[in-house]
């Protein structure tokens, strides 16, 4: 399944704070950096805040750096007021009076690693990697433990194309503060990026379940941080779990909606869900709000793609086709689009002679075509492609493609399936997967063992018990009925 490109900026260790700039500064800084995708008005990770006066006084006096036990509390939050003056000296044209200032005040308070990580922030901004890189080292001298200065390397490091070395930064950045949300996301979209180019699928999936687990723990933190929601809805959808990846995906661009990379992640997970209508206006959300940079070159990219598409379904060989034959070079396009397109087209030809190319379709690397040609199979009730429609109600990755097998399932009147969706409903995790399975087994069974019982409606499988209650209703309906497998 096609991601959304990830973009890991370096403003994430820049631009961490307690507090959130305004549009007006980020926009100022994204043009004093235009390669760097600020984060300011994304919203930044909270930091531990003790404003108490005796603690400060402590660290402008150049205390020495405290143990793991009290670093939260020494990222005070005079350190966040003073990286929104940053910020705002920055817009205003003072920045390198602002960097003098922070280099004074960190040699004034030697043994202070936030003092050395505020210098370097600017630095960052305003001199290069190689500045900064000294400035966080020397944080990371006075307190090995220092969250911010590990992310900042981490970040570094990306930036010169060293993802395994920023990934090491990044465990130590959340060992050193595991409450804070911003190094969380960055350990996770490490992570993820890692398992993507991992040949092993199931090396993979373990991959995309350790990054989805960092970024969750981040969203308990950062609720309404619409880049914690779109990192998640995209590896939610990595996982072909498109209900939950929409879902995330949705809240982010409504609460980011002058973001382009949160619009352009949107865009991409609504292009793989096939609502190519909602896509293309999607992508054109994102040149609304730039029309530079990575962002808006893969918008145009995708809407010349998602047109093209548009035009061949109304207009071309596509939609005029009238059988296999016409249909045949569209299939093995190389062109996923196209390729569902032409399985679309196939199936609402109804032709009972083209069911093998269904089969085919099955073991498609396009969830859209595989799920095409779940229905299809159904529709034309090929009933001797029963055993691979029950193989992918077990083994396909997507979540979307597994509910279809239900529908093709009850399609082909399959009673002799009744046995292989109760046992899926044992393994599966998915809601929309399981809500799919029970109501196929209601149809084909002509029962319900749960009738009656109040709850089904509203509950919600996202309870584990009712998962777990029906599983056992449908595992007792079945020993007491006279129902045989299908071979398999």
């Amino acid at each position: 399944m096609a991601v959304p490109n990830r973009v890991l900026p370096l403003a994430l260790v820049l631009l961490g704070g307690c507090s959130t700039s305004t549009p007006e500064v980020a926009e100022e800084l994204r043009e004093l950096q235009p390669e760097v995708v600020m984060e300011i008005d994304a919203g930044r990770a909270a930091v531990a805040v003790d404003p108490a006066p005796a603690r400060v006084a402590e660290r402008a006096a150049g205390a020495s750096a405290p143990d793991n036990g009290q670093r939260d509390a020494w990222l005070a939050c005079d350190v966040a007021r003073e990286i929104e003056e940053q910020d705002a000296a920055i817009a205003q044209g003072r920045g390198e009076t602002a960097l003098a200032q922070a280099e004074g005040a960190a040699r004034r308070s030697p043994r202070d690693p936030a003092r050395a990580y505020l210098a370097g922030r600017l630095l960052a901004l305003l001199r290069g990697l190689a500045p900064a890189r000294k400035a966080f080292e020397a944080a990371l001298a006075l307190d090995p433990g220092f969250a911010w200065a590990h992310h900042g390397l981490g970040v570094i490091h990306l930036r010169e194309g060293d993802p395994s070395r920023a990934r090491e930064e990044f465990e130590k950045a959340v060992a050193g503060d595991p409450q804070n949300a911003r190094v969380l996301v960055s350990l996770a979209d490490s992570r993820f990026e890692a398992a993507q180019g991992l040949d092993s699928e199931s090396h993979r999936q373990r991959g995309f379940l350790e990054s989805r687990a960092l970024l969750e723990q981040a969203r308990t933190l950062a609720p309404e941080d619409p880049r914690v929601a779109i990192d998640l809805a995209t590896v939610e959808a990595a996982l072909g779990r498109t209900g939950e990846a929409l879902e995330l995906a949705t809240f982010a661009a409504g609460k980011a909606p002058r973001d382009a990379r949160v619009l352009a992640q949107h865009a991409r997970i609504l292009e793989d869900a096939d609502r190519l209508e909602e896509a293309a206006e999607a992508y054109g959300r994102v040149l609304s709000v730039s029309t530079s940079g990575e962002e808006a070159e893969l918008a145009r990219r995708r809407l010349a793609r998602i047109e093209e598409v548009f035009s061949l379904a109304r207009t071309s060989e596509i939609e005029q086709a009238a059988g296999l034959e016409e249909l045949g070079p569209f299939l093995a396009s190389s062109d996923p689009l196209l390729r569902r397109q032409a399985y679309k087209k196939l199936r609402q030809l109804r032709h009972a002679a083209d069911a093998p190319a269904f089969l085919r379709g099955l073991a498609d690397a396009d969830r859209g075509v595989r799920i095409h040609s779940i229905w299809a199979l159904g529709e034309l009730r090929a009933t001797w492609a029963l055993p691979d429609l029950l193989a992918l109600l077990s083994s396909d990755p997507d979540e979307l493609a597994r509910g279809a097998v239900g529908k093709a399932l009850v399609d082909l009147g399959a009673t002799g399936a009744i046995p292989a969706l109760v046992e899926a409903l044992q393994k599966e995790e998915s809601l929309y997967v399981i809500e799919q399975i029970d109501f196929a087994l209601r149809k084909l069974s002509g029962d319900d063992p749960l009738a009656g019982q109040s709850g089904r409606e509203g509950r919600g499988t996202a309870d584990a018990s009712w998962r777990v209650e029906l599983h056992r209703a449908w595992s007792e309906w079945l020993a007491r009925s006279d129902v045989r497998p299908e071979p398999r």
